[in-house]
Parts: structure tokens; C-alpha cells; sequence
């Protein structure tokens, strides 16, 4: 690393660990947790199908799982219900909720945690998991489901 680097970084640091005693402006900004977009996309006027959620004990490998999507399968044999389920929910879908960190020292800000401010542990990045990635399923005649587009909404 070069001694420009180095300085640029030092810089950078610096003005990280000074944040905790000058604030950035605008001073005093408190976000509107009222006014923030949709976390997820909604169609409420779209039918609703229910995934399953009882996870087998052995899951197969990703890949293989992928392959066999790409593959031409024996008729009767495509991605079941119950594989699709399990590979959305564990691909895309929230897997557990967690506390924002941060480095901010205020011990009565920390003891507080408004349902705004929790984010979701998720496969894929998404903001922080408030805003999940989007994923639309086309199924055709030999799928789990009736040939059509869904959405997941996870």
C-alpha cells in the first residue's frame, strides 16, 4: 500500500471516529419511520397460496437442486411443491430478526428498540433485510403449480 493509500485511509478512519463527537449535519435529523417505502411488494387483489413450511431433515445440495431444475426430467418428475418452498425460503425469505448495530455510545438509545429498526437476517442482500429481493416464479404445465407467474412473497 502505497503512502497515499495510507493517508486516505487514516482520513477515512478519522472521520468515522469523529462522527461520535461532531455529528453530520443536518444536525439533529430524526428520519420519519412513518413515511418509509413498503418493505415488500404487495398485490392484494392476487390469490394467495400458502407454502409449506415443514422442512425435510435432509436437504440436497443447492446445486444439485439447480441442475435438476435445468435438466429434462422424466415426465411426472419436476421441482415438487414442497422442494420449491424450501428452496425459496432458504434462498430468499427472512430467516431471523435482528438488532441494528451500531457504534453510537448512548446507552439509553441502545435500550430501546422500535419495531422500525430491526432487520431481517436474510440469503441475499437486501438493505439491511427491510427490503427483500424480488423473485417471480414462471411455472410451466409440468410444475409444481398451475402454469402462471407468481410472486414470492416472503
Amino acid at each position: 500500500m502505497s503512502n497515499r493509500e495510507t493517508y486516505i485511509s487514516r482520513d477515512y478512519a478519522e472521520a468515522i471516529f469523529q462522527r461520535v463527537i461532531r455529528p453530520m449535519p443536518p444536525y439533529n435529523f430524526e428520519p420519519d419511520w412513518d413515511d418509509q417505502p413498503s418493505r415488500f411488494k404487495i398485490y392484494s387483489d392476487a390469490e394467495r397460496i400458502a407454502l409449506p413450511t415443514n422442512f425435510p431433515a435432509r436437504l440436497a445440495p443447492m446445486a444439485d437442486v439447480l441442475h435438476r431444475i435445468g435438466t429434462p426430467q422424466p415426465e411426472g418428475r419436476s421441482l415438487s411443491y414442497e422442494e420449491l418452498s424450501t428452496m425459496l425460503q432458504f434462498a430468499h425469505g427472512a430467516h431471523s430478526r435482528r438488532l441494528r448495530i451500531t457504534w453510537n455510545h448512548d446507552a439509553r438509545a441502545l435500550s430501546v428498540y422500535p419495531v422500525s429498526h430491526f432487520a431481517y437476517a436474510r440469503g441475499t442482500a437486501s438493505g439491511g433485510g427491510m427490503y427483500p429481493t424480488e423473485i417471480y416464479w414462471g411455472c410451466g404445465a409440468s410444475g409444481a403449480l398451475l402454469p402462471g407467474l407468481y410472486h414470492y412473497n416472503n
